[in-house]
């Protein structure tokens, strides 16, 4: 609670706390509750609904400290005590109201009686009275019967006084005689507490009604947890569950007090675009990132790749510098990509290889292979040229009959002319 902060963070109550430190908490205190028991229009602490207050108070949840628990709870006790004794029309305004937190009739039935949990009754409706003793409306001729009949033959030898609600008893004798036992205790003759810790207790919290599970098994005792049995004021058996505080913690997901969720590294790691998983010691942990993210938070975008392929032979296959090839394809960028992203980074890598030197056999195949293509570029060559001189021979012959053959017809017909 804010307002009490200031007063329980006094440096005077380190060490020895002094007269005048006492008085410095009281005059707070006055101004605080003065501000309290103000009508609930008025109130500036709290506002309209006090009862949330009283709920965070109780709650196991609630993130007050111990010392602000304590100074509120001997604080209230004090006020309502004197409020309730007086009458005083402000008890309804700041006390706690048991009949909000009670199940066994409707609100407008209910009838506090103190701000405790047990101190209310129930208005019964005809026929029917209230019974303390189990908190329920019981009929009249029922709640005669368990009143009156404690002792029957052979109930006092039988039953634990303390812990029998009533005993029945049939037979000659009494030799029948059955215990029923008040809430918290059990056993033949209702002499056992019970231990919510070491045994299957009924309670509305629990799973199942509180059969499934005992409090050892929900503290998870094995594991350093400690669990410790409580019997409230209205009778109830229950446990209550201290964590380690180390290794184990409370599961909040689940709806009563255990200690079962192990805590890990990933308490304090935030994977923004992924989710954390630790080592089963909970002293390692990674983030795994969603497909297009990386980075120790997985808030990096790189995009979506697609994987790479193997690494290519080193090429080439002897030498000082070889490579090796691999690739990848960005498929937030494919056609088929319902929303395109670039991607970022290489879609090529490229790796050095080992230098490896060439063998002689090697050196030799290289060496015969380029001297036969030499060979036979050189053979290739010489047909060619031989090839050409024979086409040129050929073609001046040719050109020199057509040649001569031209000429002779020429003259002759120079001839011809002139003798005309």
């Amino acid at each position: 609670m804010n307002a009490l902060k200031p007063i329980v963070r006094l440096e005077c109550l380190d060490g020895n706390v002094s007269v005048a430190c006492i008085r410095t908490v009281r005059t707070h205190l006055y101004g605080t509750f003065e501000k309290l028991l103000s009508p609930p229009g008025e109130n500036t602490i709290f506002g309209q609904n006090h009862s949330l207050l009283f709920i965070n108070f109780i709650s196991k949840n609630s993130d007050w400290l111990e010392s602000t628990r304590t100074l509120f709870a001997m604080s209230c006790l004090t006020i309502c005590k004197v409020l309730y004794e007086q009458q005083d029309q402000r008890f309804n305004w700041f006390c706690p109201n048991p009949c909000q937190l009670q199940t066994s009739c409707s609100l407008e039935h209910c009838v506090p009686r103190g701000i405790f949990t047990h101190q209310f009754r129930c208005r019964c409706p005809n026929g029917h009275v209230w019974n303390e003793k189990v908190f329920t409306c019981l009929p009249v001729k029922e709640n005669a019967r368990i009143t009156n009949t404690w002792a029957p033959t052979k109930c006092e030898q039988l039953c634990y006084e303390t812990g029998t609600l009533s005993c029945y008893s049939s037979g000659i004798d009494g030799e029948l005689s059955i215990c029923l036992c008040k809430p918290g205790f059990t056993g033949p003759s209702c002499s056992q507490e019970q231990n919510p810790c070491t045994e299957k207790i009924e309670h509305s919290a629990l799973p199942s009604g509180g059969m499934v599970m005992a409090g050892d098994d929900a503290c998870n005792v094995h594991n350093g947890n400690t669990c410790r049995g409580q019997i409230l004021a209205d009778g109830t058996v229950h446990y209550m569950c201290i964590c380690d505080g180390v290794r184990w913690r409370k599961n909040h997901t689940l709806g009563y007090d255990n200690c079962l969720w192990k805590k890990s590294m990933c308490d304090s790691i935030i994977c923004t675009y992924g989710r954390c998983v630790s080592s089963a010691s909970g002293k390692l942990a990674i983030c795994l990132c969603m497909p297009g993210f990386e980075g120790p938070s997985c808030n990096q975008w790189v995009g979506v790749w697609s994987q790479w392929s193997p690494w290519d032979k080193c090429r080439p296959q002897c030498g000082d510098l070889r490579y090796s090839v691999r690739s990848r394809d960005c498929q937030s960028m494919k056609s088929e990509a319902k929303k395109k992203f670039d991607c970022v980074g290489a879609s090529i890598e490229y790796a050095s290889c080992a230098p490896h030197p060439c063998a002689r056999s090697e050196g030799l195949y290289m060496n015969s292979y380029f001297a036969i293509r030499q060979n036979a570029m050189a053979a290739g060559i010489s047909t060619a040229a031989i090839s050409c001189a024979i086409v040129s021979v050929f073609w001046l012959a040719f050109l020199s009959n057509m040649l001569s053959r031209t000429v002779w017809l020429l003259i002759k017909s120079i001839r011809r002319e002139r003798t005309a």
